[in-house]
């Protein structure tokens, strides 16, 4: 299997974490090469961190996000392209691999399909898109000419959802239309978005190699115990990884939002919304919404746990 892999890699202070070593030391275990495109101008004692483990393509502000990281690698791989049985494209939002990409690869190696993800959008069991922090694409797609042609119209985007909108549901929605048949590791129906609660506190069950960092970072979708969640994973991903980069992230290794007791449960139409806050609130509090629009709060003191 001729596997390439091109890892995108951005970082506000410029420097090559030990948790992307760790996911580009597994990556280097399924592929032939990986190719890494930096975001950010790294220094000569960062880049000497590669060694054995990438080839450098690129380490500069250019602004264009994954994306064009991704352009460069493409471009840089040129007509080797043609001789790749699957491309890789990763980045570094995702602490990984908690299980060996091995593992992934060989329960997809069953999936007729041309290009896949960890997780993606869909329903009724068909893929419509595919998120972007981990995909590969097989021959089909990396002969068709308008795959190849998708790459160097990426420029530069005002946002991070509009690099969404333009390239990332444009690139799914494209292969689709010429159809390429799209899966995901995680059924769609079962499992759709990384960042769900089930993702992490089932890490035994669905045998996923990522781990969103903004999980972590931000819990956005207030995942109750999370700080617990982790405890778990330390058995197969080395915890010491995420707690030293959200110390340098955010100043902390246990954020408050490690301990929500109770998370955002959401229904069809918001029909009700519940809320509990962290200990560092002390408050517990029950909304509920209809259609949005909320009629009913209630908040109760709680005593903050030590």
């Amino acid at each position: 299997m001729n596997r390439v892999a091109i890892f995108a890699h951005y970082d506000r202070d410029a420097v090559i974490d030990a948790y992307v070593l760790y996911y580009l030391r597994g990556l280097r275990a399924i592929a032939s090469r990986v190719l890494f495109v930096s975001d950010s101008p790294l220094p000569p004692v960062e880049i000497a961190k590669l060694d054995g483990l990438a080839e450098l393509v690129w380490a500069g502000r250019h602004g264009e996000y994954d994306f064009g990281s991704w352009k460069r690698g493409i471009a840089h791989l040129g007509a080797a392209v043609d001789n790749c049985d699957e491309l890789v494209l990763a980045n570094d939002s995702c602490y990984a691999p908690v299980f060996p990409f091995a593992e992934a690869f060989d329960r997809m190696a069953a999936v007729a399909c041309d290009g896949w993800s960890g997780t993606a959008t869909g329903g009724d069991g068909t893929v419509t898109h595919l998120n972007s922090y981990f995909q590969v694409y097989r021959r089909p797609v990396l002969a068709d000419p308008a795959f190849r042609d998708f790459w160097p119209a990426v420029i530069p985007q005002p946002s991070h959802d509009e690099v969404v909108r333009q390239y990332e549901n444009r690139l799914s929605e494209m292969l689709t239309a010429r159809g390429h048949r799209l899966g995901s590791l995680i059924a769609p129906d079962a499992l759709p978005l990384v960042l769900h609660g089930d993702y992490v506190h089932r890490v035994d069950v669905l045998r996923a190699p990522w781990l969103k960092a903004q999980l972590f970072r931000d819990n956005p979708l207030r995942v109750p115990a999370l700080g617990a969640a982790l405890s778990a994973v330390d058995r197969h991903y080395p915890r010491a990884l995420i707690d030293a980069h959200l110390r340098r992230m955010i100043g902390a290794d246990d954020p408050p939002h490690y301990h929500f007791r109770l998370g955002t449960f959401r229904r069809r139409w918001h029909a009700l919304h519940i809320v509990a806050r962290t200990r560092r609130d002390r408050w517990w509090k029950l909304q509920v919404r209809l259609y949005g629009v909320r009629v009913f709060a209630f908040g109760l003191p709680l005593r903050a746990r030590r």
